[in-house]
């Protein structure tokens, strides 16, 4: 190893310092004593320990060393955020650094021991600015970056909804018509307040060709401006990438709208039927509309008219169509023709009884009373003979012992070749005896 003149000054102490320590003697109380030989030389190994370490830090070599391309991260981004602010980007993103100090201590010094930082708490302002660079892990070792400063760019953060629009080229018949519908109406867009004011949809465009019936499919969203350009930016996030897309290709017919009866008892003679509006259009799949030649209205209960009547009825339409145009409410006016009232009674005999709990008879009334509905020219044809009544006893149980039940009766017409049906029936008073053994 070199030794210089300093460190030869110092041996030639520690020699004089051996000697004079030699010579000396070291008074105890009363006593006084020469030091010995290995008293000196411990003396001597101590300050040759204070010698070798203040020549080897002044003899050290101090070295340069660079680091490139060093990654630059960010510091205080949580109180940035609390702001409602953010950095979008580290335009800098690595810089030079170049590390000056002991030769051990930088020789030793990785490239991960090296952090580049910018602090960004204390930001206010919007835009590209630049921030200091600085470096840590390296201890008390000198650091020159290069740049020196680092260009980030720094806005308020903020959401909005922006609205999907479908952009389509195609071409279609003339007998038929289209409509295009996405999964979703609007989307999310976070980010960069500055961008977000320039946004003014998300365009889907869709090259559908020549459309010959309906489909779906995935497609991408593009943000674009006002201008329709296209706004390309890592500072924005939509919520979604892709929409899905739905291809409607529909026509529209005309179709009738027709009355029901419940039990068929009304022959079309003794009844007017009136209808407000008499016919609907539909809308819906070519294929689909070709099956339907009508519409047909909520069943009338012939039991239930007794005089003429207007009836304000729901329509529901066959499955997969919808309707175009239609009013809120549709009228069914209903009037009775050449028809007539009649009472019919019906004798104990022709009533059937069924499910009668056993151990227990029953009384019926001697007879029962139906009013009915009849073509007016075929009133004297009407009798008992015309009816089939039923009285079901099934919801009485063993346990109900003696008591008095009231109970509708089941009413069916037999076959008959005019109009005739019952109105205005009622229940059927029935006593329960438990028979005794």
């Amino acid at each position: 190893m070199k030794i210089n003149k300093h460190e030869i000054n110092l041996r030639e102490k520690i020699y004089d310092v051996q000697k004079r320590l030699e010579t000396q003697t070291v008074t105890i109380g009363k006593m006084s004593v020469r030091l010995t030989s290995a008293l000196v030389y411990f003396c001597c190994l101590i300050c040759a320990v204070f010698v070798w370490i203040n020549v080897t830090e002044d003899n050290s070599v101090k070295i340069i060393r660079r680091f490139d391309n060093v990654s630059v991260v960010l510091e205080g981004e949580s109180a940035l955020l609390k702001k409602d602010m953010a950095i979008f980007e580290i335009i800098d993103k690595s810089v030079n650094v170049t590390v000056s100090g002991n030769e051990n201590k930088v020789n030793n010094l990785n490239d991960d021991d090296i952090v580049v930082y910018v602090d960004v708490k204390n930001v206010k302002e919007t835009g590209v600015i630049r921030l200091d660079a600085k470096v840590k892990g390296i201890g008390k070792l000198e650091t020159v970056t290069s740049p020196s400063s680092i260009k980030v760019f720094v806005d308020k953060t903020d959401e909005i909804d922006v609205p999907v629009v479908v952009n389509k080229t195609y071409s279609i018949s003339s007998d038929y018509s289209f409509d295009v519908k996405t999964d979703v109406d609007t989307i999310q867009v976070t980010g960069a307040s500055s961008v977000l004011e320039k946004i003014k949809e998300a365009r889907v465009n869709a090259q559908l060709g020549e459309i010959t019936g309906s489909s779906t499919f995935t497609a991408p969203i593009t943000i674009v401006d006002e201008n329709g350009s296209k706004i390309t930016s890592d500072y924005i996030v939509p919520s979604v990438a892709n929409v899905i897309v739905r291809v409607d290709v529909f026509t529209d017919k005309t179709v009738p709208l027709v009355v029901s009866y419940k039990y068929g008892y009304i022959n079309p003679k003794n009844i007017s039927i009136k209808l407000s509006p008499g016919e609907i259009t539909l809308r819906g799949d070519p294929a689909l509309l070709a099956g339907i030649h009508s519409v047909v209205l909520p069943e009338i209960d012939e039991t239930e008219l007794t005089a003429d009547k207007t009836k304000v009825v729901d329509v529901v339409l066959p499955e997969g169509v919808t309707d175009v145009n239609s009013p809120e409410q549709f009228i069914v006016e209903i009037e009775l023709v050449n028809t007539t009232s009649a009472s019919i009674a019906i004798p104990a005999n022709k009533i059937k009884v069924v499910n009668a709990p056993s151990g227990f008879k029953y009384n019926l009334p001697e007879e029962i009373v139906l009013n009915c509905i009849v073509d007016a020219s075929s009133a004297k044809k009407v009798s008992a003979n015309n009816f089939n009544v039923e009285i079901d006893l099934s919801a009485l149980s063993d346990s109900d012992g003696d008591n008095v039940y009231e109970i509708m009766p089941e009413i069916t017409v037999k076959d008959a070749n005019f109009t005739l049906y019952p109105v205005k029936v009622d229940e059927v008073e029935i006593k329960v005896v438990e028979v005794e053994d």
